[in-house]
């Protein structure tokens, strides 16, 4: 029996009576009509919610199923409601069946959870760490091929380092920083994965051992060159205390950060070449950060007049440290300027050339011809310019000079919380003063690390 509720009108009820829902109550139409509008409202239109792309699809995939069957006449198997759905949304069966058993259902409301969204994040790489961590990573994998006579595993490794270092990163952690450090895997005739230095930076390496040894034998002075950041509210993380008393009180405002341009040798540090300036600065003879111009104006009014004669400088090889001369063309540049190049470095070109032509004749002399404007200015003052090799800042002594400094600093931060605590940070001593006599301290404990020490655990190497 089927209920003609529809013809009263009411929408709701004519779709509940068109699948034929048997109302064969006891209790009359009038009475049903009220209890089936009251316990099922009509659901209200949300003519605000935005609705997505795949959404939108899925509600046209829809529109066009009922249309077929509207066309065809043809409304078979309704109490199929997995198989109709999965045809209409063009999903398999499973997917709606998963979906339905996953729903939360309340009374007239249903819940669904997006799959994936309360995944737990994935940890950060731990792949930052300070230059004098990645001198010690070198130096094991070093050891192991020379000292200990063993293959240099990624498991091997990441054991002794967290043994020597505490290293807490997970393997791929670690193989991405000891790629960055010029390491790759290579496989040995037993195809077993090992680590291998590039050949192009032992070679460099070499190079570079070679000419030091040569150069100290012959007794110049070699003075090595490096710059630093440090913020002037750094302290200290940790402090011992005894549970009611509170240990030291970082400071709450972040200080100034500091840029410190520094050069030293055995001797200890160069007199008056210290340069400090508050990094981002607009305006003083030093402004923004260290970048190529503020580092030829060091070199020209603070290293070279106290440097001593002959010297031997060693920096590094940031970017500031290689700007070019007369730099080469590159494969971007105009044909007539790298005609021009060729023709001021007096190298024969035919006329009729292509540029892919002229490029890669200019390649061959570009090494020949490069020359960088810091080597300039000290070989016009009588002094010569070794750069370190890549990924080798342990072979800089100063490294050792920083890391005293920043604890100098760190522990008069931590002396100040203490007598200070109610002072601002702007009470507290000048940036500069601090950077000055933190420097000096460092100076007059000498550069105890010698570049001798610091070959010894590469010279196996070469």
């Amino acid at each position: 029996m089927r209920c003609g509720a529809g013809r009263a009108g009411d929408a709701s009820l004519a779709c509940w009576c068109a699948i034929g829902s048997p109302v064969d109550l006891c209790f009359p139409r009038c009475v049903y009509v009220t209890f089936v509008l009251k316990v099922l409202p009509r659901t209200k239109v949300n003519y605000e919610m935005v609705l997505h792309r795949s959404e939108r699809k899925m509600i046209y995939d829809v529109y066009c199923f009922m249309k077929r069957e509207a066309d065809n006449n043809a409304v078979d198997n309704l109490k199929q409601c997995m198989k109709r759905t999965a045809a209409a949304t063009k999903c398999s069966v499973a997917t709606v069946r998963r979906i339905v058993k996953s729903s939360k259902d309340s009374e007239f409301l249903t819940v669904f959870r997006t799959p994936g969204k309360n995944k737990r994040n994935k940890q950060k790489p731990i792949t930052d760490i300070n230059s004098f961590d990645q001198g010690v990573i070198k130096r094991i994998i070093h050891n192991f091929h020379v000292t200990e006579k063993e293959l240099p595993t990624i498991g091997k490794l990441r054991t002794k380092l967290q043994e020597d270092l505490h290293f807490q990163g997970s393997v791929a952690s670690l193989r991405r920083i000891i790629k960055n450090l010029g390491f790759k895997w290579k496989k040995t005739e037993n195809n077993r994965k090992i680590l291998i230095e590039q050949s192009q930076i032992r070679f460099q390496r070499i190079e570079y051992l070679r000419k030091i040894k040569k150069y100290r034998e012959e007794g110049r002075p070699i003075i090595y060159t490096d710059e630093s950041y440090i913020d002037s509210s750094h302290a200290s993380h940790h402090s011992w205390t005894d549970g009611p008393t509170k240990g030291n009180k970082k400071p709450l405002s972040k200080g100034n950060l500091l840029v410190i341009v520094h050069a030293g040798g055995e001797a200890g540090f160069v007199p008056n070449a210290l340069l400090t300036f508050k990094a981002g600065t607009k305006s003083g003879d030093y402004h923004d950060n260290m970048n190529s111009e503020n580092y030829e104006r060091w070199l020209r009014t603070k290293l070279i007049p106290n440097l001593p004669p002959n010297s031997f400088a060693i920096v590094d090889n940031a970017s500031h440290h290689n700007k070019q001369l007369d730099a080469a063309p590159t494969s971007n540049t105009k044909k007539v300027d790298m005609q021009t190049w060729l023709r001021q470095k007096e190298i024969q070109f035919e006329e009729s050339m292509l540029k892919p032509e002229l490029y890669n004749l200019l390649k061959k002399y570009k090494e020949q011809f490069r020359k960088f404007n810091i080597d300039a200015i000290l070989n016009e003052a009588g002094h010569a310019v070794l750069r370190l090799p890549p990924y080798h800042p342990d072979l800089n002594p100063i490294e050792m000079a920083w890391s005293q400094i920043k604890g100098y600093v760190a522990n008069k931060n931590d002396d100040d919380s203490e007598s200070n605590d109610d002072e601002s940070s702007s009470d507290r001593s000048d940036d500069d003063e601090m950077a000055t006599s933190s420097t000096n301290t460092a100076s007059s404990l000498g550069f105890h690390v010698t570049h001798d020490d610091l070959m010894q655990g590469v010279s196996p190497l070469i």
